[in-house]
């Protein structure tokens, strides 16, 4: 891969065999560990924005982003400060990952995919196409996650003050294309949610191969 332009700032950790495309910045502090690949225009470990119109408030005391082993980091990627990122997983496409978010090893996020901050993503999960992840929720590992699913934390509409709140995966769930999840809803392991619901209330676990 030929690269130019590539932007690195201060105290940025790299490994051995990295490879990165055109236009790529790594902020600060950025640990990238070997073997990884970032593709074009992609931007690394970038700090929130902050400001008094923001409803959610973040941290300056954000951890540097980690980047393990043996990861591919699509094209036109941000992924910002606080990240962690386990080793064997492909970020496709002009995804978008945000602040305290973790996401565990031989996983996939697929294009145009939002992840939003305080979420946790478990191992051998796979997010597909423009789907959107909201603000403090935990994806478990070996979940299955369709296309353009939509999720929320704010039953209000940010009309009023409420506490918002994500929703929960368990593991090996499955959620069809187009499904929309309300806030505070957990979904039961091995369950399975159809095209295109909408889950406004818990889902019960599904275990009768395991019985």
């Amino acid at each position: 891969m030929k690269s130019s332009n590539v932007t690195i700032g201060e105290n940025v950790k790299i490994g051995e065999n990295v490879k990165f495309g055109s236009n790529v910045v790594i902020y600060d502090d950025t640990v990238i560990e070997d073997n990884v690949v970032i593709f074009d225009n992609s931007v690394i470990g970038r700090p929130p924005l902050s400001g008094k119109a923001l409803t959610v408030k973040t941290s300056n005391q954000l951890p540097p982003t980690v980047i393990k082993e043996n990861c591919c980091i699509g094209s036109n990627v941000v992924i910002y400060r606080g990240v962690a990122v386990d080793r064997e997983t492909i970020i496709a496409d002009s995804a978008v990952i945000r602040e305290k978010v973790s996401i565990g090893h031989n996983t996939i996020i697929g294009t145009l995919v939002n992840i939003n901050l305080n979420t946790k993503i478990g191992s051998y999960v796979k997010i597909m196409n423009a789907t959107h992840i909201t603000a403090d929720s935990i994806v478990e590992d070996n979940v299955f996650i369709s296309l353009l699913v939509g999720t929320t934390n704010d039953n209000k509409m940010g009309r009023s003050e409420y506490k918002m709140n994500g929703f929960h995966i368990k593991k090996g769930a499955s959620v069809g294309a187009g499904a929309t999840i309300l806030p505070n809803i957990t979904i039961g392991e091995k369950s399975v949610v159809g095209i295109p619901a909408k889950i406004i209330k818990d889902t019960p676990n599904y275990l009768k191969d395991t019985e």
